[in-house]
């Protein structure tokens, strides 16, 4: 009787520390389990250039959610990673007095030019606010997570270069066009001699920002078409 009741009393202690282990385990975050929440990076490539390559300028970017800076390289290259981020987002090229903006829906391409700086002025506008409210105003960061609108904008702005100052563009979509800067060993694009055209007819000062009454003038054009949000729209893309 003594030996069966001690056998039961030790096959008890057994469980009880199977069950012990098991619940430390499950406490420290083993057994294959969730060990956390994931994350996922959000990267965003371009180049920062105003007809020559904006080199060593400082990229920052500021999301919806998420923020994030990079230095540009020789050719103007520069590709910002964000953990978690979500767009859209508002960029920033600063290299001496020249500080350029441009805009990106999500993850992809978006270049930083003087032309994007024109299209923030003109998006802006069409959006009832200012460059620097963007994205913490509801219109605005519908608009620019609207890639409809986005692509409207950057014809629009390649109609009132062609229409007011005589400039046709060789691209319409100059926020994510490939542009390569003259630099050693590399034939300039197209895309790169459209900004020193801009230079050359004085739509872009010599510091490589929009002349101020230019600035003025394509404001004037988002006036005239006032943006509306699509129906649904969260303002949000990653």
């Amino acid at each position: 009787m003594k030996t069966k009741n001690m056998s039961a009393l030790t096959t008890t202690f057994k469980w009880m520390s199977i069950a012990a282990a098991v619940a430390g385990v499950v406490a420290c975050g083993g057994g294959g389990g969730d060990s956390g929440p994931s994350t996922t990076t959000m990267s965003i490539t371009g180049t920062a250039a105003t007809g020559k390559a904006l080199d060593g300028a400082v990229v920052t970017v500021s999301c919806a959610s998420g923020t994030g800076s990079a230095t540009a390289n020789a050719t103007g290259g520069y590709t910002v990673s964000i953990q978690n981020g979500q767009g859209p987002c508002l960029l920033t090229a600063t290299k001496g007095n020249t500080v350029l903006r441009s805009v990106a829906p999500g993850a992809g391409v978006a270049n930083v030019t003087p032309l994007t700086d024109l299209l923030v002025e003109f998006l802006a506008t069409r959006a009832g606010t200012t460059p620097a409210n963007l994205l913490s105003n509801a219109n605005g960061k519908a608009l620019l997570s609207d890639a409809n609108a986005l692509n409207d904008g950057q014809t629009k702005v390649a109609a009132f270069l062609q229409t007011t100052y005589g400039v046709t563009l060789s691209s319409a979509n100059f926020l994510t066009v490939s542009i390569t800067p003259p630099t050693p060993g590399a034939t300039q694009s197209a895309s790169d001699k459209d900004l020193d055209l801009l230079l050359a007819r004085g739509i872009v000062s010599s510091n490589g920002v929009p002349a101020t009454t230019v600035v003025s003038n394509v404001k004037t054009e988002g006036q005239k078409q006032p943006y509306v949000a699509p129906t649904g729209a969260t303002g949000t893309a990653r």
